[in-house]
């Protein structure tokens, strides 16, 4: 089985789900120029050391930064009813040591 969902607007990129007997794999398909450059601004964003251990949320190309779940969540409220008509980007960024199983 495979199904393909498109969402109109700046920066979506349409998403492929394909189905392999008990596994499904998500791709990411990037749908122009705009959006490749999203993603290598999410890149770079995660890989800057100032927002270790941080909760970002993205929308576009401003970054919103909160240091734990609760202010993040707040922030996020905060956030839709600034940019309305947006996707925001929830990112938690983990420290360098940190060691996710």
């Amino acid at each position: 089985m495979e199904q393909a969902a498109r969402k109109g607007g700046r920066g979506w990129a349409a998403l492929t789900v394909k189905e392999t007997h008990d596994k499904v794999s998500m791709m990411t398909k990037p749908k122009s120029a705009k959006a490749k450059n999203g993603q290598a601004f999410l890149r770079r964003v995660c890989e800057n050391p100032r927002y270790r251990g941080k909760h970002l949320i993205v929308v576009g190309r401003r970054v919103y930064v909160a240091r734990t779940g609760a202010e993040s969540s707040r922030l996020f409220d905060r956030v839709i009813r600034k940019h309305p008509g947006a996707t925001p980007t929830l990112i938690y960024v983990p420290k360098a040591e940190s060691l996710i199983l």
